[in-house]
């Protein structure tokens, strides 16, 4: 009688235990690629892989290779990253300018993935994630932040070739920094000069030549200086 009674709430709790210990699982199955533009220029990339699934890191350093695979690698910019063999199938159209640049990333088909790239993008489930710092101008995924978007392969399949997955305008940190202590310089020296000049006007009106000559002839005169004058 009591186990009858009780029997829904062992339910509840067996089906809770499952649903957390099989979630992370099932998301641990799902492959995933973060690729991350940092503000120096250099490009951050994350791999997961579910366990079962062989290939070839020899472009990456491996963390983990027990239960699935994690893999990560920096390089050092976009032209050497497209000299990678096992690197997502994309193009990369810039525009530098002084302080910023855009930056437009397209998928390309053309491309012939190897290694861990093969393995991910031989997946429709696999999720890539583009992290660019800057002004998100344009899409082709999900934006997940605001400086985030994340598609899936079947999405990049279903796109044409060429198709900009993402367009992002960027910022030159060290250059922007100049530019503005170079104008908050500018400000301060305009601000002092323009102080400088207001208190020398005050010096020669109040204590210029022409100024005691004429003190020197009221007070021969008989006359009072002006500013006694104005004091009464």
């Amino acid at each position: 009688m009591l186990m009858r009674k009780n029997f829904p709430i062992l339910l509840l709790m067996v089906a809770v235990i499952l649903l957390a210990v099989t979630g992370p699982l099932a998301a641990a199955e799902v492959p995933s690629w973060q690729l991350t533009l940092r503000d120096d220029g250099t490009i951050a990339e994350r791999v997961t892989l579910p366990a079962g699934i062989s290939c070839k890191t020899d472009e990456w350093n491996v963390i983990s290779g027990n239960e699935g695979l994690a893999a990560e690698r920096t390089v050092k910019d976009w032209s050497a990253y497209m000299k990678l063999n096992d690197r997502l199938p994309l193009q990369i159209d810039k525009k530098n300018y002084i302080l910023w640049q855009d930056v437009e990333i397209k998928n390309n088909m053309a491309a012939e993935p190897e290694g861990v790239a093969e393995a991910v993008l031989g997946i429709d489930a696999s999720k890539i994630q583009f992290r660019i710092p800057g002004i998100m101008n344009a899409n082709a995924g999900t934006q997940t932040a605001e400086d985030q978007v994340e598609v899936t392969v079947a999405d990049m399949n279903g796109l044409a070739n060429g198709t900009a997955l993402l367009q992002v305008t960027t910022f030159n940190g060290l250059m922007l920094g100049i530019v503005l202590f170079v104008l908050g310089f500018l400000v301060v020296v305009i601000v002092f000069m323009n102080r400088i000049r207001k208190v020398n006007k005050l010096i020669d009106d109040e204590y210029s030549l022409e100024r005691a000559v004429q003190q020197l002839e009221e007070e021969e005169n008989g006359e009072k200086p002006a500013d006694d004058k104005e004091d009464e």
